[in-house]
């Protein structure tokens, strides 16, 4: 455990300070256009595997690596950190501390530790949904997922033309519909993990009858 926690220190600020979109070049540059293992246009995939008759959902799942490992990589220190650090405040709390001198096994004490934590994490998730979102819709322009993200980058973006040269393109209802479909997403998370944290944790219940 210590060696796990020293490696999460010393990543997590590492890869919180790297944008979701820098990732998803840099894997782009590696996986795609160095060792060819994971296409890179999510809709041209689709489109060859149903013009070739090849299996979609195969298409589907080599079309999404790129993005999840990207998401994945751009995340998952920033959440491992914030555990870790819920833990170890957890940890230092009078409960764990008798359980500890009651001699109980490490086992079932990480298990409380990690039940007892799961709320906080559960508010830092909130919190850090927008964030999340943003490295989403970062990574749907680049691998060209028609998501919400692709929605709102061809609402508004640059178009060259060869007689006008260049001009900006605006479709006030594409943006309007993007952002609300983020507003929803948003608020809908928020009910849902807000209610969560009501009911895994009894002190907010105990502060609720209060």
């Amino acid at each position: 455990m210590a060696k796990i926690d020293k490696v999460i220190t010393a990543l997590a600020p590492l890869f919180s300070g790297i944008p979701s979109w820098f990732l998803a070049i840099l894997f782009l540059y590696l996986f795609y256009w160095k060792l060819s293992v994971f296409p890179v246009d999510f809709e041209r995939n689709l489109r060859d595997a149903l013009i070739n008759g090849d299996p979609t959902a195969l298409a589907h799942l080599a079309g999404m690596c790129l993005p999840v490992i990207t998401l994945v990589t751009s995340l998952v220190w920033d959440y491992a950190f914030n555990v870790r650090n819920f833990i170890k405040f957890e940890s230092e709390s009078p409960h764990i501390l008798y359980d500890k001198a009651r001699g109980l096994p490490d086992r079932k004490i990480m298990r409380k530790l990690l039940r007892t934590s799961f709320p906080s994490f559960l508010t830092f998730t909130t919190y850090n949904f927008l964030d999340i979102l943003a490295s989403v819709l970062a990574v749907e322009l680049i691998f060209d997922i028609h998501g919400v993200g692709w929605l709102m980058g061809m609402s508004l973006r640059v178009v060259k033309e060869e007689v006008e040269g260049v001009k900006i393109f605006y479709w006030p209802w594409g943006l309007f519909f993007a952002t609300f479909v983020m507003m929803l997403l948003y608020f809908i998370t928020t009910v849902v993990l807000e209610s969560l944290y009501v009911k895994l944790d009894p002190r907010s219940r105990r502060e609720m009858k209060l």
